[in-house]
């Protein structure tokens, strides 16, 4: 398996190189080109993957089995300290400071940030016959639709809204993935702490039995934390990472399984470890740096799902597995 452990600034770089190095004057030469995962962290350390630190209190085998067999860039920069810009760059190649986005990152119920028409990794590949999906969390605006068109979408603090009563939930939603090259698409909006909270197929909520739930402090659980707001009826955070997991094999597998000839890119964007901080049980106490080490142990058995069905599908070896962190 060709698998590269990389830091976003030489993603179109890469890709373009590898790309390149493929046979392309023969008919169906598609077929050629090599399957892209790209698995992005999201507030994950450098120095918590055991295999980068001697002394880390994490045990990350998955991960560490990239570097063992892999190519490590370890003199990269990110432009930000913060999610959105990274992912804007990530999908773009541009630097983020050239959007309207000036500091800060985007909140659930702002506009896409993306550009219409802009030239994006996905349309990229999808010119070059890749199938494309983007499964995790997107943290780049959506143009929610308004059910009077006259009144602002929200109301109040932007941090603290007092009102989404106009926001129509049942409506298509624009400014996503598919609309940003993706054949498809299963994200939850932004960070797992800020809401809205629910998940959207395409451009679809896949549960529009929208509810108002209560924010959660940390005061007594570090790390357990989300701010109140909307979210489907039966959302459940912890559940969350197994899901989008679940997700991502099952889109490897049917393109294993229905596969046309093209070769695939999954863009994998996760929430974790990013708070808040909800390791299943088979994870609690398997680190020794608290409920953050025991989440990214959780994070490094979701790279191990990926690169199980990848081996278990015959995909590994015409696969580049791309693992980073967004900042």
């Amino acid at each position: 398996m060709k698998k590269l452990p990389l830091i976003y600034p030489f993603c179109y770089l890469v890709l373009s190189i590898a790309l390149a190095g493929c046979d392309s004057s023969e008919p169906g030469s598609v077929k050629n080109y090599p399957n892209i995962v790209y698995i992005l962290a999201d507030d994950m350390g450098y120095g918590d993957i055991s295999g980068l630190n001697a002394d880390s209190k994490i045990s990350t085998p998955n991960m560490d089995r990239l570097l063992a067999e892999g190519m490590q860039f370890s003199d990269a920069h990110s432009p930000s300290a913060v999610c959105t810009p990274t992912r804007y760059g990530i999908l773009t190649g541009r630097y983020c400071f050239r959007t309207r986005l000036e500091s800060g990152v985007l909140l659930g119920h702002q506009p896409s940030l993306i550009e219409p028409g802009r030239l994006t990794i996905a349309s990229m590949l999808g010119e070059k016959g890749y199938n494309t999906a983007c499964i995790g969390k997107w943290h780049l605006g959506l143009d929610f639709k308004k059910k009077d068109p006259d009144k602002p979408l929200v109301e109040g603090d932007i941090w603290d809204l007092s009102s989404t009563e106009n926001v129509d939930y049942t409506a298509e939603i624009d400014g996503g993935p598919v609309d940003c090259g993706f054949d498809y698409s299963f994200i939850i909006p932004s960070s797992l702490d800020i809401q809205p909270y629910f998940y959207i197929r395409n451009k679809k909520i896949v549960n529009t039995d929208i509810i108002k739930i209560e924010g959660a402090p940390d005061e007594n659980f570090q790390g357990k934390f989300w701010r109140p707001g909307d979210a489907s009826r039966d959302f459940d955070f912890e559940q969350t990472l197994p899901l989008l997991t679940t997700e991502a094999v099952k889109f490897i597998e049917t393109h294993a399984e229905t596969n046309n000839g093209n070769p695939f890119f999954l863009y994998f964007p996760l929430p974790a470890p990013h708070t808040p901080w909800m390791p299943l049980s088979e994870f609690s106490g398997k680190s020794d740096a608290g409920r953050y080490g025991d989440f990214v142990t959780q994070v490094d058995h979701t790279v191990g799902e990926v690169l199980r069905v990848l081996d278990e599908r015959g995909l590994a070896d015409n696969t580049l597995v791309f693992l980073t962190s967004d900042n």
